[in-house]
């Protein structure tokens, strides 16, 4: 369990970069009709790809609200001290 400020900030951070990223790459990708992707040694076209496209979108999203909830958190029971 991440319990520092730090440790929150720096998940939202990357989370926020890979969201950034991958929102990027799937305007690209429906601009030219061409969802494509590689994962762990794979090729992956169509379909396929542009779910794991939107997968990794809302698991990034889920993380950021994750972040930004604890970090409120951890910001109001300091403050309450």
């Amino acid at each position: 369990m991440l319990r520092s400020k730090i440790q929150w900030y720096v998940l939202l951070s990357a989370s926020s970069l890979v969201l950034v990223w991958r929102l990027i790459d799937l305007a690209y990708e429906v601009a030219y009709e061409e969802f494509y992707m590689t994962r762990a040694g794979f090729e992956i076209k169509g379909f396929a790809a542009g779910v794991i496209e939107i997968a990794i979108i809302l698991a990034s999203i889920a993380l950021i609200w994750k972040a930004l909830k604890n970090l409120l958190r951890l910001h109001s029971a300091n403050s309450s001290r």
